[in-house]
């Protein structure tokens, strides 16, 4: 019969835990200028467009979960306003993702986004969260969207993604 001290195991365990909580006590990095701004008063015509995961079909007869992603910061946005004091100089990038539920006709979520914008300081990045009601948003981005153009009908052909315009207030 082999006899072994539970000992050593609880030591490294111990020390594992102590040096993890060293770890994330530090900060994980210098203050970046591109890091999340605090304020922002601006008023943006945005274009982009979301995909749709899973697609929506009238076959499937009740409202379903979905994911919308524009993958990545492919949306365009031309705001004018200031943000952290500083005047915005040009269009920006602007991505989100967000959950919903949704059917042919409507769909009511809640995402985020994230917006980056030239700035007479550079180029600030505000992220922000939003709910949606059908074309109303409101939260951190506030306003209306137009879906113009789809990649399928819902009806014959699986709903995959809409390109939208939305017309908004972002602010803090």
């Amino acid at each position: 019969m082999i006899h072994t001290s539970r000992r050593p195991v609880r030591r490294m365990v111990f020390l594992f835990t102590a040096a993890t909580a060293v770890l994330l006590a530090l900060p994980s990095s210098p203050a970046r200028a591109d890091a999340p701004i605090s304020t922002a008063d601006l008023d943006c015509s945005i274009a982009f467009t979301v995909h749709i995961d899973p697609a929506l079909s009238a076959r499937k007869r009740q409202p379903q979960h979905v994911s919308l992603s524009s993958r990545g910061l492919t949306g365009t946005a031309t705001c004018t306003g200031i943000v952290d004091g500083q005047q915005v100089t040009g269009a920006g990038r602007f991505g989100l993702s967000e959950a919903d539920i949704a059917d042919c006709v409507l769909a009511t979520g809640h995402g985020t986004f994230v917006l980056q914008i030239p700035t007479t300081g550079g180029i600030a990045t505000l992220a922000g969260k939003f709910t949606s009601v059908g074309n109303v948003l409101s939260g951190d981005l506030t306003g209306t969207g137009q879906v113009l153009g789809t990649e399928g009908d819902c009806f014959t052909t699986p709903l995959t993604s809409v390109t939208v315009i939305d017309t908004v207030h972002v602010g803090r």
